[in-house]
């Protein structure tokens, strides 16, 4: 069976800086992160819970609220790794300073128990990430694998929490064809971005995929008036 290979060199800078929640917003990612605990708690037989994250439209801040959920979980000592699948719009590489590749699409397409696809996020010791690698021309193809189903199943063995960054459903239809990877979705909107029609469609599509929403979460608040 191929193994998924820690990258045991962590990162030395990181661009977290760019993404990092602001006080108030980090209490709100707390409260998402107990509101988890509650939704999926931790399974008898010890395998990790894994989650999908996905949004209306590109650019609604779905990444970045990605890596900090993991970083809330990975403070309450969770052991937390984040999958980017969003493999025509990649940005986790640029937003927390880890190499690109090999990611996800080299482990999916290569035959290779050695490629080190799991990165160091440099924000906690117990958050990892998973880049999307090389750009790949039929990504849902690979999302739908049993190698993908592999890949889970094993990092759930290894992680209490394995996020999986989908792309966009509006823009792609691979988060609704993959939805079944994942146990629970979190629903990603921009304040004044997306519409309500936008946003409706997509939570239809995913109902009718058969997806178990756990929430939603509303990023572009101000919070503070």
């Amino acid at each position: 069976m191929a193994e998924a290979v820690l990258d045991k060199k962590a990162s030395e800078k990181s661009g977290y800086a760019l993404i990092k929640p602001s006080p108030e917003a980090e209490q709100a990612f707390c409260q998402l992160r107990d509101n988890i605990f509650y939704s999926l708690p931790a399974n008898e037989d010890q395998r990790g819970r894994v989650i999908g994250l996905t949004s209306a439209l590109n650019g609604e801040g779905k990444t970045a609220t990605a890596v900090n959920l993991g970083a809330s979980l990975a403070e309450a000592g969770k052991k937390v790794v984040v999958i980017e699948t969003d493999m025509r719009h990649p940005d986790i590489s640029q937003k927390l300073d880890v190499s690109a590749a090999p990611g996800l699409s080299d482990f999916l397409v290569h035959n290779d128990k050695n490629l080190a696809i799991i990165k160091h996020s440099g924000i906690h010791d117990n958050l990892f990430v998973i880049p999307a690698g090389n750009v790949s021309q039929n990504p849902t193809k690979l999302l739908c694998s049993a190698r993908m189903d592999m890949l889970l199943k094993m990092l759930s063995k290894q992680f209490e929490y394995v996020i999986v960054d989908l792309p966009a459903i509006c823009a792609d239809s691979t988060a609704a064809a993959v939805s079944q990877i994942v146990e629970g979705m979190l629903f990603v909107v921009r304040e004044g971005y997306s519409s309500k029609r936008e946003v409706a469609d997509a939570v239809a599509e995913l109902k009718e995929a058969d997806v178990k929403i756990l929430g939603f979460v509303m990023n572009g608040l101000n919070l503070i008036k």
